[in-house]
């Protein structure tokens, strides 16, 4: 257990991002009736610093069925920082990704982070349902690949009624990560290589 001086409560969906400055535990964890995303540094494999919210659920897109941000996951490209989270209830339809770019010079400041607020980016498409909870993957030909899971159910609930899928992650014209929609289960996607 790996405790937080400041955040001694419950969280959940820890992971290990880095930068030139070391290594930092991104989570998720209650305020008041906000599931938000909070960032630490890691001093070593199993103490950090005190925790910093990053994020707060504050568009209505991130408070369908609860208001939620979970689920972070570290994506890198052109010297730029991401994390892609999922937002709102995981047992609903409105589940689906959104955004913070590490936009400051400090990880450790909520003002270095930018959320994309226009709406999720990644959101139910062709009978995928509350795609979310994901994670990126580098193939040995340097692709980079989103997995993620969805439901095949309109009424999708948290359990193992879901299934993993996983795609190729493309980029914007502006360097913003495009990961497209999620495919249809019938889509033949080429093995990652």
């Amino acid at each position: 257990r790996i405790a937080i001086p400041n955040r001694d409560v419950w969280a959940i969906d820890a992971t290990v991002f880095f930068l030139s400055t070391g290594p930092y535990l991104v989570f998720s964890s209650w305020d008041g009736d906000e599931q938000c995303l909070w960032i630490s540094k890691m001093n070593s494999a199993t103490s950090v610093g005190n925790a910093i919210k990053i994020s707060r659920p504050s568009n209505s897109w991130e408070q369908i069925g609860g208001k939620t941000n979970e689920g972070p996951a570290a994506i890198y490209h052109g010297g730029r920082t991401w994390i892609i989270f999922s937002a709102s209830s995981c047992a609903g339809t409105g589940y689906s990704l959104g955004s913070l770019e590490l936009t400051g010079s400090d990880p450790l400041s909520t003002s270095s982070w930018t959320k994309y607020n226009n709406g999720p980016i990644f959101a139910a498409a062709y009978g995928n349902y509350a795609p979310g909870h994901n994670g990126f993957f580098t193939a040995p030909s340097g692709n980079i690949y989103n997995v993620y899971h969805a439901s095949p159910s309109s009424v999708v609930t948290c359990d193992g009624n879901r299934r993993t899928m996983v795609q190729a992650v493309g980029w914007h014209s502006d360097g913003t990560p495009n990961l497209g929609e999620p495919r249809a289960l019938t889509d033949n996607v080429p093995e990652p290589a």
